[in-house]
């Protein structure tokens, strides 16, 4: 019998070799083989030492909260419990997936209750649809903190999604495991994308093919920044950019996230937008200046004609200044959102 354990340094996905458990069988061609038990992890303790966790959020212009009940002996019992997958003879080809299904540990509701119900509860009194909710979903765990004080422990493991829950912070693999989670419950096809390279994970949430990431049928979604679905960041942290294919770990299928190529799209037009800013305040001011113009012509002449010119190039500078504005905070880092900044 073997095991193997998985440890992540900051969002690294490093995995050690197997190591060989002795396990005696004793059996002759006359008897049958004994069955072998595998090692079962520690029952849950008793739930005592009741913490409320307020996670408090905006989304798309408006303040979210929500009070998750979490124990102290939970967290205590997830921290102690190994990262480890049993298995017999030759390395299973999905051992990997094995690890991440063990702590992602999807069918366990633990901690999450009260999730799932605000979730549910907020969807039915806005009227929702199955993206909205998905975005909703994602920008609570972009707004989870990023765990800074563990980014550079060589022993960190991954946590448990509850242990993200209770601390109020993780790393990458982390949240992603968060997301995963409470978008797997409202029946979204989703999956995990592991970028060796960069030693980054994020998460994936299945979409059209056609405007998928890397043509997996999962559209990307950064969970620790505020990236539209569909949007990989330009850049992470330290500066470091994703150039290496990540391998993409199927978790469930399910409902498709359908907005990821008019996400794509805006993006895009703002990063473009971003790039010329410099140029765009120009523009804007050259604008503004002919619509003051043409009011004083206006003013002095009292005519139609002069009128509806100013009236023009006023239409014409609030457009282009309300794009501008909603864009260039964007730019500055003051507002973003997966809902985008149109």
């Amino acid at each position: 019998m073997r095991w193997l354990l998985l440890l992540l340094v900051a969002c690294s996905i490093p995995v050690e070799n197997a190591v060989p458990v002795d396990v005696p069988v004793e059996s002759s061609p006359l008897e049958p083989v004994q069955e072998l038990v595998l090692p079962q992890d520690p029952p849950l303790p008793e739930k005592s030492g009741l913490q409320s966790k307020r996670f408090v959020w905006k989304f798309n212009r408006k303040e979210y909260s929500v009070q998750v009940p979490l124990f102290q002996s939970l967290e205590d019992y997830y921290r102690e419990v190994p990262r480890v997958v049993w298995y017999y003879g030759g390395k299973p080809a999905d051992i990997e997936e094995r690890i991440y299904q063990k702590v992602l540990d999807i069918n366990n509701t633990d901690g999450f209750e009260k999730l799932f119900e605000f979730f549910n509860k907020t969807k039915a009194e806005k009227g929702l649809s199955d993206d909205d909710l998905a975005e909703l979903i994602i920008s609570f765990v972009q707004n989870i903190p990023y765990d800074y004080e563990s980014v550079e422990d060589p022993n960190r493991q991954l946590k448990y999604p509850y242990q993200t829950l209770f601390e109020q912070k993780g790393v990458c693999s982390d949240k992603t495991l968060v997301a995963a989670k409470l978008l797997h419950h409202f029946g979204f096809g989703v999956a995990l994308f592991l970028f060796d390279n960069e030693l980054h994970m994020s998460l994936g949430v299945q979409c059209p093919k056609a405007s998928s990431s890397y043509l997996s049928g999962y559209c990307y979604v950064e969970t620790t920044a505020a990236e539209s679905v569909g949007v990989a960041p330009e850049l992470l942290a330290g500066n470091l950019s994703l150039q290496s294919q990540p391998r993409i770990i199927p978790v469930s299928t399910g409902k498709l996230y359908s907005r990821a190529e008019n996400n794509l799209k805006k993006e895009v037009k703002r990063r473009e937008f971003c790039r010329q800013l410099d140029s765009t305040v120009s523009t804007l001011k050259e604008k503004e200046a002919k619509m003051k113009d043409l009011q004083s012509v206006y003013e002095r002449s009292q005519s139609p004609k002069d009128y509806a010119d100013y009236r023009d190039a006023y239409t014409d500078y609030r457009r282009f200044f309300e794009e501008y504005k909603r864009v260039s905070a964007g730019c500055k880092g003051y507002e973003y959102s997966p809902g985008g900044f149109y």
